[in-house]
């Protein structure tokens, strides 16, 4: 039983936190949030099964959105002219 502790957290085949859409649809029921839900799940499910985990997804979106350098410093805090 302890060698699954490294295992992700699944719902039957689909990963925990690919459930986090289907969350917000409990809080906020409507039709448009299930439809959302439905297609975040769908989605989370595809990565998973081309072998991507959700975390993975999430590090890579990030990696487009702020590009691939990351700095030490902040830019607000860098010295322009020095």
């Amino acid at each position: 039983m302890w060698r699954n502790t490294m295992q992700p957290i699944r719902l039957w085949v689909i990963d925990a936190k690919a459930l986090i859409p289907f969350a917000i649809f409990m809080v906020h029921w409507s039709i448009l949030t299930l439809e959302i839900a439905g297609a975040g799940i769908v989605m989370f499910g595809a990565l998973e099964w081309f072998g991507v985990s959700v975390g993975a997804a999430f590090k890579i979106v990030r990696g487009w959105i702020y590009g691939p350098v990351r700095h030490a410093v902040p830019a607000r805090r860098k010295r322009r002219l020095a």
